[in-house]
């Protein structure tokens, strides 16, 4: 009798194993007991809203940090400003917790969304009022993550290790995954895709890819070797992810498959964001050194001295073909394409300068707004000529954004910060 019942016993447990792998099998893996087993209650317990559309169109609107897969942070619009006015200013919610760029802003229109270095995740209207926030946990650094939107939902990873889909309007929960230890990185959507890079505790770190309807992860690339906090960009006509570690090594990944097909040595961490432009791939290294890489194989088309380490994420004057990039004192150089000459530098002085540069574009003109002092943003002309300058109440280290005719700011030790354009 003592034996059937143990057989029955060892039966049942074989079979809630069994389902127990079927629902989440990376249960024991390298990561923690306690974050697996909370991956795994939320894998059972999903909600789901059945008056959307579960397999929503491939023409959906997506928006996400820098404005493009190949993360350029460039924004069209129809005039291009001569000034900018303060419109509204949001209810605090940084505090200052940590020295990393905070999370930016990001907008469809309809609302605000950013991360909050208390663990908080905000809505706003377009005129500055909590629509809702969504708490994301308890970390011991909050939200460096800048959401990524599409029609109905937004995207989001905290300092947890986690990465949520919560519904836009509402700001009810749709899935949440553990994946991770932490996520520095802002993630990307490409379809029924979300893409981002993971950290662990341990000082490594890889990329995922989801599908973005459940939260199954479709590919997960071998370990980097380090940590990162780079958000990865996307050569669509290559199909080459890339980004870069704290190893000092910039990787480029196999979009479909998740394998690395090479990885450079570039002798200074990455903690930026690559830029992609044709076929050049460009990183800033906390070495100081501004590095250029072909995306197919990731040889060494140039490199050139910034100045002063860097975490700060180039972007690209389309029209004078120049990458523009900066170092931690601030300073900001513009640099031909094709062969990394110095073309002009604004010697700003701005202390451990994080805050990442954006172009403003319409037609065949273009403007740079950059942080060129301890609380100001600078407007400058394509040669670098300052326009006018915006006087803020606090620091910001987050990447401004455009949407339409205004500028959204999140500021450190504050809140978000709107002006409109002045023609």
């Amino acid at each position: 009798m003592k034996k059937i019942q143990l057989f029955s016993l060892l039966l049942a447990f074989l079979i809630i194993m069994f389902a127990v792998f079927r629902i989440n099998p990376y249960l024991f893996s390298e990561r923690s007991l306690a974050a697996n087993a909370e991956s795994l209650i939320w894998s059972v317990a999903q909600f789901h809203d059945h008056s959307i559309n579960a397999k929503p169109s491939r023409e959906e609107s997506t928006f996400y940090y820098r404005g493009s897969l190949q993360r350029r942070a460039s924004f069209e619009v129809p005039k291009l400003p001569n000034s900018f006015k303060k419109d509204w200013t949001s209810e605090t919610f940084n505090i200052g917790v940590h020295g990393a760029s905070k999370a930016s802003p990001i907008s469809d229109g309809n609302l605000l969304f950013v991360g909050a270095d208390s663990g908080w995740f905000y809505a706003f209207t377009m005129k500055g009022e909590v629509k809702w926030k969504f708490y994301l946990g308890k970390t011991s650094r909050g939200i460096h993550s800048t959401a990524a939107l599409d029609d109905h939902y937004v995207y989001v990873g905290s300092y947890r290790g986690a990465l949520y889909k919560i519904e836009k309007n509402t700001g009810r929960l749709e899935w949440m995954r553990i994946v991770g230890e932490t996520i520095g990185s802002s993630p990307f959507l490409d379809g029924q895709f979300i893409a981002v890079a993971i950290e662990t505790l341990n000082y490594n770190g890889y990329v995922i890819k989801m599908n973005k309807e459940t939260g199954e992860i479709i590919w997960r690339t071998d370990f980097l070797g380090e940590q990162s906090h780079s958000s990865p960009a996307l050569s669509m006509d290559k199909k080459i992810l890339s980004l870069g570690a704290n190893n000092d090594i910039a990787f480029g990944i196999d979009y479909a498959t998740g394998k690395i097909k090479w990885k450079t040595p570039i002798y200074g961490k990455v903690k930026s964001t690559p830029t992609i432009v044709e076929n050049n791939v460009l990183f800033t290294t906390r070495n100081g050194e501004l590095i250029n890489l072909d995306i197919t194989d990731g040889h060494l088309k140039w490199k050139t001295q910034l100045g002063s380490g860097s975490q700060v994420s180039p972007t690209y004057l389309e029209n004078k073909k120049l990458i523009i990039a900066g170092g931690s004192d601030g300073a900001l150089g513009a640099y031909e394409l094709a062969s990394g000459k110095t073309i002009w530098k604004k010697d700003f002085r701005v202390e451990n300068q994080t805050s990442s540069p954006v172009v403003i574009k319409s037609a065949k003109t273009e403007t740079i707004l950059v942080a060129c002092a301890d609380r100001s943003i600078c407007y400058l002309d394509s040669n670098g000529k300052e326009i006018t300058r915006i006087n803020l109440s606090h620091r910001f280290s987050s990447s401004p954004l455009i949407w339409k005719d205004s500028l959204y700011l999140s500021l450190n030790e504050g809140g978000l910060e709107a002006y409109s354009f002045v023609y």
